[in-house]
């Protein structure tokens, strides 16, 4: 069974001395039930037995790595830099929203309305109708998993503008 253990050795087991319990139980059992055991708290040199490599504590500092360096905290940027960082984030997370968000939609007047007014020709409307769901028309411009005639949408949008403005 593994857990997670903060000692930053668990890439290279069997280094945890045992206190954590990031390793499987197999390691456990040989670091307890190792010939040369009990290990010297002093000695941080690995056993070759078991593994161990002494307490926590006394083992070096990992050396630091490029995301560390480049990681600057809040407090070490001056003002212009802390803004161009803020708008940074904020145009990363809008653009994630935007990703998210569904496709626009555009409310279309019904075909009743148009032929009350006496505006366009019939066959126009009729199209309309075909790509008209509900009342709502998608705005052109798909990612083209549509498979609609690029003519058509022109039309559509053609009448989609011209019942906008008569209205």
């Amino acid at each position: 069974m593994y857990s997670i253990c903060d000692c930053r050795y668990t890439t290279r087991p069997p280094f945890c001395d045992g206190i954590h319990y990031d390793l499987p139980l197999r390691y456990l059992k040989k670091i307890k039930d190792c010939p040369k055991a009990p290990h010297d708290p002093a000695v941080t040199k690995l056993c070759e037995e078991c593994g161990w490599a002494g307490p926590r504590e006394s083992w070096p500092e990992l050396p630091s790595t490029d995301s560390d360096e480049s990681s600057l905290s809040d407090s070490d940027l001056d003002e212009e830099d802390l803004a161009k960082k803020k708008q940074l984030h904020e145009e990363a997370s809008l653009k994630r929203e935007a990703a998210n968000k569904p496709k626009v939609q555009v409310q279309v007047q019904s075909t009743a309305q148009t032929q009350d007014n006496g505006t366009g020709d019939l066959d126009s409307r009729m199209e309309i109708d075909d790509e008209v769901q509900e009342g709502v028309a998608y705005k052109i411009g798909c990612s083209g998993a549509c498979q609609t005639d690029p003519s058509e949408i022109s039309k559509i949008a053609a009448e989609i503008q011209r019942v906008n403005l008569s209205s």
